[in-house]
């Protein structure tokens, strides 16, 4: 199979991050981590901004903490059945 360079191109695991993420629907990276049992998930937190850089999560930024929230492009995944 070939490598693509698309930089939107999701692999499984990011498509799980989302679906779990639509399941939540906003949440900073600790409670997500809670809220979908992925307690001890490395590199969780940069997952989720990696998505944030492709334009499928939202970041809400506090004084001390982000959220994450899924954006269009996440919930068009989900309606066309890809998540």
């Amino acid at each position: 199979m070939a490598k693509t360079t698309d930089t939107n191109y999701l692999t499984s695991a990011e498509k799980s991050l989302l679906s779990d993420l639509l399941k939540v629907r906003a949440a900073t990276a600790l409670s997500f981590e809670i809220e979908t049992d992925r307690i001890g998930e490395a590199d969780l937190q940069d997952k989720l901004e990696k998505l944030a850089d492709k334009g499928y999560i939202k970041v809400n930024k506090q004084k001390n903490y982000e959220i994450f929230t899924p954006t269009w492009k996440t919930r068009w995944l989900r309606v066309n059945g890809i998540l």
